[in-house]
C-alpha cells in the first residue's frame, strides 16, 4: 500500500502541474481571442485566476508568505525594469520598420480603458503573473529538473502562452521577460525583484512612456 502509494503522489502532483499550464494556455486564448467585454477586464479575470491557484499550492503559499521586506532586493527589481525598457526602446528605435505595426496592434488596447484603469491593473496583474509563472511554474520544475532547466521551462512556457497574439515579436519579447524575471527569483530566491521589474517595465510601456504614441 505504501508503495503504491509513493507512485501515485508524484503521477498527482504531475497531473496538477500540467491542468495549471494548461488552464493558464485557456486563459490567454480567452484574453487575446474572445472578444466579449474589454480586453482589460478579461486580463485582470485571467490573473486573478492565476492568483488563486497559486494561493492554493501551499509550497507557492509558504514562499509568499515568508517574504521580509528587503529595500535592496527592491531597488535590484526597478533597475532591471528600466534597464528592460530601455533595451526594448532601443530595439523598437533598430527595428521600428519591422515591429512597427505589431507594437500598433498592442498599443490599440490602450483605448479600451482610462490610463489610470490600466496603471492600477498592471500592478494586479504583474503581481499575480509572476506569483504564479515564478513563483508555482518555475519553482514546481525546479524540483523536478533542478533550478536552469526550470528557469528555460517556465520562460519558453511563459512566451508560448503568448501564442494567441498572433504577434511574433511580443512572443519574443515575453520569452526574453521571462528569462529575465525568473533570472531575478532564481538569483535571489524571492518574487520581490521580479514583481517589482515586471511592474516598472509594464508600467513604462503601456502608461508613462509607451513606444508609439
Amino acid at each position: 500500500m505504501r508503495g503504491s502509494q509513493e507512485l501515485i503522489r508524484p503521477m498527482v502532483k504531475n497531473s496538477r502541474l500540467i491542468a495549471y499550464i494548461i488552464l493558464a494556455y485557456l486563459l490567454w486564448l480567452m484574453i487575446f481571442r474572445l472578444e466579449v467585454g474589454s480586453f482589460w477586464a478579461r486580463l485582470g479575470l485571467s490573473v486573478a485566476v492565476l492568483f488563486a491557484v497559486s494561493l492554493n499550492e501551499r509550497r507557492c503559499f509558504i514562499n509568499i508568505n515568508k517574504w521580509s521586506f528587503k529595500p535592496w532586493l527592491l531597488l535590484i527589481g526597478a533597475v532591471v525594469g528600466l534597464a528592460f525598457y530601455l533595451l526594448l526602446y532601443a530595439g523598437f528605435l533598430l527595428f521600428r520598420a519591422l515591429v512597427e505595426d505589431s507594437a500598433r496592434q498592442v498599443y490599440a488596447l490602450s483605448i479600451q480603458a482610462p490610463s489610470s484603469i490600466i496603471a492600477l491593473l498592471l500592478l494586479f496583474t504583474s503581481v499575480g503573473e509572476e506569483v504564479y509563472w515564478r513563483g508555482l511554474i518555475q519553482s514546481e520544475f525546479s524540483l523536478r529538473f533542478g533550478t536552469l532547466k526550470a528557469l528555460l521551462f517556465a520562460a519558453v512556457l511563459y512566451a508560448m502562452a503568448h501564442v494567441w497574439t498572433l504577434n511574433l515579436p511580443l512572443i519574443l519579447i515575453a520569452l526574453l521577460a521571462g528569462l529575465i524575471w525568473g533570472t531575478l527569483y532564481f538569483k535571489f530566491k524571492s518574487l520581490q525583484p521580479a514583481i517589482l521589474s515586471h511592474i516598472v517595465w509594464t508600467e513604462m510601456v503601456f502608461v508613462f512612456f509607451p513606444l508609439l504614441e
